[in-house]
């Protein structure tokens, strides 16, 4: 079922024309008050950042520094600090080791092994995934006849647009100069 589209009704007493101009101007007033409003609460949330950034900086960079040295304390007393286990309970939290297998290949990327597996015949699809993609910016060039034997077809497509040309000074302007509609 289509979806029902709104009637527009234009509020008795104002030409097409000035309905439209009413509308630019709600949207220019608008938009304006949304620049104005943006711009204040930047200038607040700058000023909050900047009151917290050097603290917060200090914090985070000897946090990084502490997890950087428990790594490195893990990894070069592995055996002292683990003693073949995979956690080591403290009071402060637990500290984890694993070792796992990570596949780890020669060459340059993944095609020389992808050449290497379809040569010895071992390819599958769930190992070699072909993607296939469409450029459409390409088949906007073909005919109309060559489209429709694959079942594209082009279609119009209406685009509108609208430019202000009223200036910022509108943000001081009052709306109630306008009619209600």
């Amino acid at each position: 079922m289509a979806k029902k589209k709104k009637e527009i009704e234009i509020p008795e007493g104002l030409s097409l024309n000035k309905y439209a101009e009413k509308l630019l101007m709600e949207i220019a007033i608008s938009a304006a008050l949304l620049k104005k409003i943006d711009i204040e609460m930047e200038h607040e949330l700058n000023n909050i950042r900047m009151k917290y950034e050097l603290n917060r900086s200090q914090v985070h960079a000897r946090c990084a520094a502490a997890e950087s040295n428990l790594t490195e304390l893990m990894k070069q007393k592995t055996q002292d600090l683990f003693g073949g286990l995979d956690k080591l309970v403290l009071k402060a939290g637990i500290l984890f080791h694993s070792i796992t297998k990570k596949l780890s290949f020669t060459g340059k990327g993944h095609q020389p092994t992808i050449d290497s597996i379809k040569a010895l015949g071992w390819a599958t699809p769930e190992l070699i995934h072909v993607k296939e993609s469409l450029e459409t910016e390409e088949l906007e060039k073909w005919s109309d006849e060559k489209l429709e034997k694959i079942g594209v077809s082009k279609k119009d497509n209406e685009d509108f647009a609208y430019e202000l040309t009223v200036s910022e000074a509108v943000v001081s302007a009052d709306l109630s100069g306008i009619p209600e509609g």
